[in-house]
């Protein structure tokens, strides 16, 4: 039987939050594995065995966050009305 995503992460969905995608689809006795790619390149791969109704959960916000640097800009001064 075919794996189905039944729960994902909206587009806008931020780094620092959950990033969780929910499968169904497979027996207890198989495994899940997912990919996680960024600008075209796998960066992780997850495997995980099914749960006991056939369901796995991934969350990839620690793999997205490790992708994250700080920004650093010049603060501007405020020219408006106080």
């Amino acid at each position: 039987m075919a794996a189905s995503i039944t729960q994902s992460p909206s587009a806008w969905n931020r780094v620092v939050g959950p990033n969780v995608w929910v499968l169904t689809g497979i027996n207890t006795e198989d495994a899940y594995a997912v990919g996680v790619y960024i600008n075209g390149s796998q960066v992780a791969t997850f495997r995980q065995a099914a749960n006991p109704a056939g369901v796995a959960i991934f969350d990839a916000s620690k793999v997205l966050q490790s992708y994250l640097s700080p920004e650093t800009s010049t603060p501007q001064k405020y020219s408006g009305n106080t």
